[in-house]
């Protein structure tokens, strides 16, 4: 039987086909990291990442896989938006 497609491994190389558990970990960047430049630069190098892969079929993963980087961004870069969400990590950790 063939393994389910993950987008993650096979075009981010993050092991397991697991999902990142959150904005940063997908951007690849620190969590709770406050440099908009930093942020910026890591959301956009990943876009072009992605942007590079010719994903055929599997064009609705890709599309998803993009908005989910612009979500990211979008959010980790507008003040009020990262507070709340890194409120709610801060919560989830033990």
């Amino acid at each position: 039987m063939e393994e389910a497609f993950t987008p993650y491994l096979e075009w981010l190389g993050i092991q397991d086909g697991r999902r990142p558990a959150n904005h940063y970990e997908l951007l690849g960047i620190a969590c709770h990291e406050s440099d908009t430049w930093v942020i910026a630069r890591a959301a956009d190098s990943l876009t072009s990442r992605i942007r590079s892969i010719r994903p055929g079929a599997r064009l609705a993963q890709w599309q998803r896989l993009l908005d989910e980087v612009a979500k990211a961004k979008a959010c980790l870069l507008n003040p009020a938006a990262k507070a709340a969400y890194d409120a709610v990590l801060r919560g989830q950790q033990v």
